[in-house]
């Protein structure tokens, strides 16, 4: 945890342009796609890149997802502003490609471990209120999107990215 907690944060000191990010399994319940949509809305307003970062970890079930993922980043009007990195060596090396955490679950998680890597190293979170997103987080600790679609989750992330000093706040209180 120490070493999450010591990653610089170059977007909250506004040394850069935010790095807005996926962590975790390319899975359909896992809601990837989001953030490729979410580059789509919200990209040509904010100066900001997106990742999605990890694979298909289960490819008898998942191929197919992930297959229409990368298709999907690759024809999207977002595409120069989307990068896809393969699955972090470690969840250091995972938060230090990103700034904004969008949790995209749309099923319940047990536990969100990507959740506690990014309170650790002080990176905001934008989720949905479901599974272990509401027992890890609050409301004091991160920004909720009102409804599970895309659209909310842009009006959440935008709200971060207006309010540096209310965004330094909520991670402080998370760590």
């Amino acid at each position: 945890q120490r070493r999450l907690a010591e990653l610089a944060t170059p977007w909250l000191d506004g040394t850069a342009a935010p790095r807005i990010g996926f962590v975790g399994q390319i899975a359909s319940w896992k809601g990837p796609h989001l953030i490729v949509e979410l580059a789509e809305l919200i990209g040509r307003r904010q100066d900001a890149s997106f990742h999605l970062i990890g694979e298909v970890l289960f490819p008898e079930a998942e191929r197919r997802y992930g297959d229409w993922l990368r298709q999907r980043v690759g024809s999207s009007s977002a595409r120069d502003r989307i990068t896809w990195h393969s699955a972090a060596p470690s969840p250091e090396d995972a938060m230090n490609m990103i700034d904004i955490l969008v949790h995209t679950s749309t099923a319940p998680e047990p536990f969100g471990r990507v959740l506690v890597e990014a309170m650790a190293s002080h990176r905001p979170i934008v989720a949905f209120r479901r599974g272990s997103t509401t027992s890890v987080l609050s409301d004091q600790t991160a920004l909720f999107a009102s409804t599970d679609r895309v659209e909310d989750v842009a009006m959440s992330v935008e709200q971060l990215l207006t309010d540096r000093t209310a965004a330094r706040e909520m991670v402080a209180r998370a760590a």
